[in-house]
């Protein structure tokens, strides 16, 4: 049994408490599964690296943040879609523009959707609004954290809000077109459940529709059928895991002592 204080097992426990959390916030940052997975585990290889540094942390949550968008910046990563913020603000300032996003963006359906216009956004103003509104933390609190001052996060959280509202309303835009009451989209969305028999009859008929008159969608629709079928063909009852692996594994757990390696 370690001792409390082993730094072993206080990095595990920080582990377990936070890398969920870290692993969300990078996805939502605009990372790809793969790279929220490496994002995080360089995250705390740096955290591991510097064992005094959380000495008087209060929020380890925020530290390991930090830590994370410092391996963000270092990737180089930025979206070659960025929003320009002078020119969405002059947007905004014209007594003629409007947007109006659909009330059912928060459904699993418009995630992605979501998930993409927050990256059209510049780092600094996402962290904010994902800060604020997902993390649900307080203006001073993301100042601390993103070390400004606290009318500087407040700018980007006004900006960065009128950014999101903006690129939500583009994407829809974009997609308006529309066959048997559905957008691409939203009809692409529903592809999956239609070849498993999931779609009730209503939304299976209004699939259809706009497969029998939507130019780009029927493709792909055939496409996931193929694939499922190819990959349905490959299934085989019988298969078993290598006894080499299965030894491998259960060595891996005992060695861990039963916890996640």
């Amino acid at each position: 049994m370690p001792h409390p204080t082993d730094p072993a097992a206080a990095f595990e426990k920080l582990v377990e408490e936070h890398g969920g959390a870290l692993r969300r916030f990078a996805l939502w940052l605009g990372a790809t599964p793969e790279l929220a997975d490496d994002l995080v585990q360089e995250t705390f290889l740096r955290a591991w690296r510097r064992p005094g540094a959380m000495t008087g942390v209060s929020n380890p949550r925020s530290w390991l943040r930090r830590i994370l968008r410092n391996v963000w910046i270092d990737t180089g990563r930025r979206s070659h879609h960025e929003l320009d913020v002078d020119d969405v603000e002059k947007l905004w300032s014209a007594n003629d523009y409007s947007a109006d996003v659909a009330d059912d963006i928060a459904s699993a359906e418009s995630s992605v959707m979501l998930a993409e216009a927050l990256f059209r956004l510049p780092f600094g103003y996402r962290a904010v609004v994902l800060l604020h509104d997902m993390e649900g933390l307080t203006l001073p609190e993301i100042a601390a954290e993103l070390e400004i001052g606290r009318a500087a996060a407040k700018a980007r959280l006004r900006r960065g809000r009128m950014m999101l509202v903006t690129a939500l309303a583009q994407a829809e835009e974009d997609s308006m077109v529309r066959y048997g009451g559905l957008g691409c989209y939203e009809a692409r969305n529903l592809i999956s459940a239609y070849v498993d028999h999931e779609l009730d009859a209503g939304r299976s008929a209004m699939l259809e529709k706009h497969l029998q008159g939507c130019p780009t969608c029927p493709g792909l629709y055939a496409s996931v059928v193929r694939v499922q079928g190819a990959l349905s063909s490959k299934r085989d009852p019988d298969s078993a895991i290598p006894p080499e692996l299965a030894t491998r594994i259960r060595s891996r757990v005992s060695a861990k002592g039963g916890g996640s390696g």
